[in-house]
């Protein structure tokens, strides 16, 4: 499967100058599998370049990257071209300008994806893929490409506790780990379950924190996220989807899935503001916004 795959994205890309693109608000799996990709199309002798087009990334994110030796700095590129051609990792539509010619992404979906090759595999994290397209090649992987995906797979799977995690994926890291002799497994563990810091956000800040945008069937979607140790307290609650309302109103968006995740208690409050009111769901385990609550909101903007 994977060879086949690397060898349609190389034939699609060979002779062309190649912008990988995280996706906004990007995350630790959407910077390191761009990251990743662009080693692999270097081995390749493709010219690339990573393009973070989006100024909000968190803390977290900035600190966990600057740990593994990369400054963000030099991938912020802000300037539109229709000309340009796109790979896009992590997700697979970019309000950005330019031309999509790939798409690596391991969260499923119902839209139509308009590229020349689009490869999804339900995963961890995207990096994982991109590991195995590696691994089919003749590269060598270092013990600094497994450093990389074992960042992406626990941060984007809180450290396994997620309903994302494969557990296939989940022991090939591990005997991967031991293999590269990979030192502090588990302080990295303890490094990758981030929590969001709300006591010094503004509600601005928190109502945005991990946003992601959504076209689905001319609608305009908006997700976000918080991770902490409990639940929020009402007053609190209240205050955050206010403000989201106030935005649904005013910013022509038709639904806002506002998520928080209990680290501590493993369980997970979903709120669907919409223009007519909210409605609110919980679960007893931390499920994915992209595997688990995504999908389904799909579903209904697609069969409305």
């Amino acid at each position: 499967m994977y060879k086949d795959y690397l060898n349609s994205i190389i034939d699609s890309v060979k002779g062309r100058y190649i912008n990988i693109l995280p996706h906004d608000y990007a995350d630790v799996d959407s910077i390191i599998s761009a990251i990743m990709l662009s080693k692999l199309l270097d081995y390749y002798n493709i010219k690339n370049r990573i393009c973070i087009m989006d100024k909000k990334v968190s803390e977290d994110t900035k600190r966990i990257l600057s740990n593994l030796g990369y400054d963000l700095k030099k991938f912020m590129i802000y300037n539109e071209k229709s000309n340009k051609l796109l790979f896009l990792v992590d997700h697979y539509a970019t309000k950005h300008e330019g031309r999509v010619i790939g798409v690596i992404d391991h969260h499923f979906t119902v839209s139509n994806v308009n590229a020349q090759v689009y490869l999804y595999k339900k995963s961890c994290a995207t990096a994982y893929i991109i590991y195995k397209l590696m691994e089919a090649s003749s590269m060598i992987v270092t013990k600094e490409i497994i450093e990389l995906l074992a960042y992406a797979m626990l941060v984007d799977t809180s450290v396994f506790k997620s309903s994302k995690t494969v557990k296939s994926e989940m022991e090939e890291l591990e005997k991967l780990v031991t293999k590269y002799n990979l030192e502090d497994y588990s302080k990295i563990k303890d490094e990758c379950l981030l929590f969001t810091d709300i006591n010094n956000m503004s509600i601005d800040e928190i109502v945005q924190n991990g946003r992601k945008n959504y076209i689905l069937n001319y609608c305009n979607v908006s997700s976000s996220y918080i991770q902490i140790k409990g639940c929020l307290e009402a007053k609190e609650l209240d205050k955050l989807l206010d403000d989201i309302v106030k935005k649904v109103l005013t910013d022509n968006i038709d639904m806002w899935v506002f998520i928080s995740f209990d680290m501590q208690n493993d369980k997970t409050y979903v709120y669907y503001i919409t223009k007519i009111g909210i409605e609110e769901r919980e679960f007893n385990s931390i499920v994915s916004r992209g595997s688990d609550i995504i999908p389904k909101i799909e579903d209904y903007f697609y069969n409305i």
